[in-house]
């Protein structure tokens, strides 16, 4: 191929290299990035793949809240490769099945090519084909458990089969059939795909025109009859949840489908700051897509070739002339990526659920400069330039991955478990999110509850526990929540000292936990003495304590204060009568020699902290029947920025190293 003609054909056989070549690249970029540790995938994308294929979604109630109700169909190839391969083969297992897209997208850019009367790909067809993979959140998710991606095959192989319906004019009846059953597949395990299904019933449509009515009839009603053969396949999924959830979207757009276990309201896919306000809001998020924006999506992405595709576009619609000899074949391509994409703006506006058509946009360039000058050498040139600035600004998001150095010492996300947690059955409330990522490594014939989702939900699963069932109850919380145990179990009737807690921590690469066995009231045991080393980022909690708030992140030589007190929560009463706190650690600015004071209940003393460390002793006298708690008053928080010493925004007060509390003798 000469560098001076752009219009040289380009073989076939260099087509397919290239596109193994990018699959290659493909998998060492996602060996690269590490272990992947998506919110989604904490959320519910690894525990739903596991609760299917267990049977567990039959009892246990929104343990992932809102996203246990969606299809988990997608979430068992997750659930397979993280659990039976060690990384990156069980990366490598999911990136396979999302690079199918790749010789589907080959073998798009041929039926196209062939519409612009290209007997051969040419240097245009592969320069669109390159700038189709541009597409930073098809990358971003490459690799990862998110199912936006690894569905995105269906929906190219449903609009290849239909270029080919479409070739065939009035006698592609049976081929816009398959092309309707992938199309409603891909929606059934991705309700987010509905909105191109019906931008490829609108493309149609479009170029149904020149056909007699009852056949352009009979071809809508071939992809139709498609899309509900297709969706019938994961039909028994909606069934059940109306079944069990009274609507078979449970629980999104309740406001139209009404089940009594959550609010009437239209809790869609996305919620209303995803949405454009206007037309001048959607073209300042195009404008900044360029460069980069979070406007549609949690991590900022950037992609040159939105602007450029809506700008090709008012330009075609303008000049209202067709310089090309495409056909029908292009006209639907641009109607379908067209339509979509304003379907997309208007029901979603989340970039996630674009991937599909963000890897079509390249196709939707060339076309449309295609049709502004019939010159393949110059339209090829321009896609090189287009191909070089998308390269140039694109960013492709990162949703969270744990670098390849970190190995999970038995399982993908490090869970390190107390033995007696999946060694017997429970029924388990679930506190916080993300969480259940945790639940497949309990006991299989646990259940599970997740607290939060909806007040019907949550007073559903009061009466559930209220049963009288032989296996335990407990209580999984994250670090951030394990303090407010107590306050999560009120609602349930649990308090002390009518109850009591057996706990243990525990950790994951992710983060620390807790898990609490509910227990009926028993004889008082002695209180062992509680030590607590703020130094040590390895040593978990004692199980006597649930908790502590209002500390900042772990440094080498301890943690800060951060707000107005630092409070420790214990998982039982404190022993009446006279407690020793030890404290060892130093005050923060103005803090210095002031008075802090210690307080358990209605008792209070107070210590004073220096510039330095120093061990601190006091006696409290405990005279309340059941105390959970002692709390550090700080006598003035204080940013090291407010005082110009350094760019700290934080407001400190107090360094700890260690906290000791029992007994006094």
């Amino acid at each position: 191929m000469r560098v001076a003609n752009f219009s040289v054909s380009v073989k076939d056989k260099f087509i397919w290299l290239f596109t193994a070549a990018v699959s290659l690249f493909g998998l060492v970029f996602v060996y690269r990035r590490g272990l992947d540790i998506n919110w989604d995938l904490l959320n519910y994308h690894y525990s739903t793949g596991y609760s299917l294929l267990q049977g567990s979604y039959l009892h246990d109630l929104a343990p992932a809240g809102l996203q246990s109700f969606l299809n988990p169909v997608p979430n068992i190839l997750v659930f397979l490769a993280l659990s039976k391969l060690a990384f990156p083969a069980s990366a490598w297992a999911i990136a396979l099945v999302q690079l199918l897209s790749l010789p589907i997208l080959v073998l798009i850019a041929r039926q196209l090519g062939r519409d612009l009367g290209l007997a051969k790909a040419g240097a245009a067809e592969f320069l669109a084909l390159v700038l189709c993979l541009l597409a930073p959140l098809w990358w971003s998710e490459l690799g990862t458990s998110f199912t936006d991606s690894t569905t995105t095959p269906l929906v190219l192989a449903g609009l290849y089969l239909g270029l080919r319906g479409v070739v065939r004019g009035e006698k592609g009846g049976k081929i816009l059939l398959l092309s309707g059953i992938l199309f409603g597949l891909a929606t059934g395990l991705k309700l987010t795909h509905a909105p191109l299904a019906l931008g490829f019933f609108v493309a149609l449509l479009g170029v149904s025109r020149d056909y007699r009515r009852a056949q352009t009839i009979r071809l809508l009603l071939s992809f139709s009859t498609g899309i509900l053969l297709g969706f019938a396949v994961t039909a028994w999924w909606n069934i059940y949840l109306f079944h069990n959830w009274g609507s078979p979207f449970f629980p999104l757009y309740n406001a139209w489908l009404k089940s009594p276990y959550a609010d009437l309201i239209n809790n869609n896919f996305c919620g209303p700051h995803w949405q454009f306000n206007s037309g001048a809001d959607f073209a300042r998020y195009i404008w900044a897509a360029t460069r980069g924006t979070a406007q549609t999506s949690e991590v900022p992405f950037a992609d040159a070739r939105l602007l450029v595709f809506l700008a090709l576009t008012i330009a075609v619609l303008a000049v209202r002339k067709n310089r090309t000899s495409s056909g029908r074949v292009s006209l639907f391509f641009l109607l379908f990526l067209g339509s979509g994409f304003f379907l997309w703006a208007v029901v979603f506006a989340y970039q996630r659920y674009l991937i599909p058509m963000e890897v079509l946009f390249g196709f939707g360039i060339w076309l449309l400069l295609s049709r502004l000058t019939g010159n393949p050498n110059r339209v090829a040139l321009l896609l090189a330039g287009c191909l070089l600035a998308t390269a140039a600004l694109m960013k492709v998001p990162n949703w969270g991955h744990l670098p390849v150095g970190v190995k999970a010492p038995a399982n993908h996300f490090g869970l390190q478990l107390p033995p007696a947690a999946s060694a017997t059955p429970a029924r388990y409330l679930v506190a916080g999110r993300p969480i259940s990522y945790i639940l497949p490594f309990l006991h299989p014939d646990s259940r599970f509850y997740g607290l939060g989702f909806s007040t019907q939900v949550d007073e559903l699963i009061r009466r559930t526990v209220a049963q009288n069932e032989p296996l335990p109850l407990r209580i999984l919380a994250g670090q951030a929540d394990a303090a407010t145990i107590w306050n999560i179990l009120a609602p349930f009737g649990f308090a002390p000292p009518k109850n009591r807690l057996s706990c243990a921590h525990f950790r994951t690469n992710i983060d620390k936990y807790v898990l609490c066995e509910i227990q009926g009231e028993s004889r008082e045991e002695s209180f062992a003495p509680v030590e607590i080393d703020f130094q040590d980022s390895k040593q978990l909690l004692p199980p006597s304590v649930l908790g502590v708030n209002g500390l900042s992140a772990q440094e080498p030589w301890g943690r800060w204060s951060d707000g107005d007190e630092v409070e420790i929560r214990f998982a039982n009463c404190l022993p009446e009568g006279p407690l020793k706190i030890d404290l060892r650690g130093h005050a923060f600015g103005p803090n210095v020699g002031k008075p802090v004071k210690v307080t358990i209940g209605q008792s209070q003393t107070s210590l004073v902290f220096g510039e330095d460390d120093r061990d601190l002793t006091a006696t409290l006298e405990n005279n309340q029947q059941c105390q959970t708690s002692l709390s550090i008053r700080v006598p003035e928080k204080v940013s090291p920025s407010a005082l110009g010493i350094n760019p700290d925004s934080r407001t400190l007060g107090l360094g700890l190293v260690r906290l000791g509390i029992g007994p006094a003798r």
